[in-house]
């Protein structure tokens, strides 16, 4: 195969996986709306490390906390193209546990500036009604839930429970508004000092990529010698091509498609002009090709940290706010 058809059939990859991301997207963003559901942390109350110290007690509604009791901080953004009014609600948020686990109680913490959210709690159900909700508004809330607990078979020894964002379930009925999707916040994606640092060390890979291939292009691509050859329509053209491991000649028609193939001891009875130096297109078509290979990963990367600062940024004034 040659660098032409590598290079076309790259192309023609690249392309349909940007089709299939397109179409991708659209899929997801057929509703306008869409409201996500972000989890700061969920702390099990009854860590091992909060029951090593002698005298030291848990204690919940007056009881001692049990081993599966978890604290969720969270909150509901709504992260769509279009504001949530009270007409458009069919049916509030929900967050459901399955079976064996139950929500003990729930608050609203904060929310955005006018905004009259509701919350009511049932063993299994978590209903949050957001009321007028407008694009990138918030609703931050704890939740107390009591988890069942996976007992390890070699010994009493309690054993992780599983994450509680896994465990819960979302729904709603809500116009135009897509399902609920999950995501973790992270402080650390959100740390400015921190982003800093890295999109200067990516920013610099690429601008040494770039220089590295503008360096090249400047001092110019090899040359290569066209032949003045008559060709398999009778006129004279010049040819230029490579030898191959057999020693033929393939040769190709410069400024046509016509194409010959010649015995190396034959190449010199078969000029018709003398030699003319031209550029090698195929290196500069090469060089393109490896400049961007070679740039597209950090350029990408820097796209992907700005934009998840973006919206780590977002999230923490949500978790910042009083």
């Amino acid at each position: 195969m040659d660098t032409e058809t590598i290079l076309a059939v790259a192309g023609i990859s690249v392309s349909l996986a940007f089709g299939a991301w397109g179409v991708y997207l659209a899929l997801r963003r057929r509703y306008p709306g869409k409201i996500s559901f972000v989890s700061e942390q969920a702390v099990n109350l009854y860590a091992p490390s909060n029951h090593q110290l002698p005298g030291l007690e848990i204690k919940y509604n007056g009881e001692e906390v049990e081993k599966n009791l978890v604290l969720l901080n969270a909150a509901l953004v709504n992260s769509g193209n279009s504001d949530i009014s009270l007409p458009d609600i069919r049916k509030p948020i929900s967050l459901k546990l399955p079976e064996g686990s139950v929500w003990r109680d729930a608050l609203i913490v904060s929310c955005s500036k006018d905004m009259e959210p509701s919350i009511s709690t049932n063993e299994q159900t978590i209903e949050i009604n957001p009321g007028h909700m407008r694009k990138r508004e918030y609703i931050r809330f704890q939740a107390i839930a009591e988890v069942q607990a996976e007992e390890d078979q070699e010994s009493t020894t309690f054993k992780k429970t599983t994450s509680l964002d896994e465990l819960i379930t979302f729904d709603h009925r809500i116009l135009n508004t897509a399902r609920i999707d999950k995501l973790n916040y992270s402080h650390r994606l959100s740390d400015k000092k921190r982003f800093k640092k890295r999109f200067l060390l990516v920013s610099t890979m690429l601008a040494v990529v770039l220089a590295l291939f503008v360096h090249l292009f400047w001092i110019g691509t090899p040359k290569m010698f066209a032949y003045g050859i008559k060709g398999t329509t009778g006129d004279v053209a010049y040819y230029s091509g490579k030898i191959d491991s057999d020693g033929i000649i393939s040769l190709r028609e410069v400024d046509g498609s016509d194409e010959l193939d010649l015995p190396a001891s034959e190449l010199f009875d078969k000029f018709e002009k003398p030699p003319i130096v031209i550029e090698n297109k195929m290196i500069k078509k090469t060089l393109f090709s490896l400049a961007a290979v070679y740039a597209f990963p950090p350029f990408a990367l820097l796209l992907a940290m700005t934009f998840y600062y973006r919206k780590h940024k977002r999230l923490s004034e949500i978790f910042q706010d009083a």
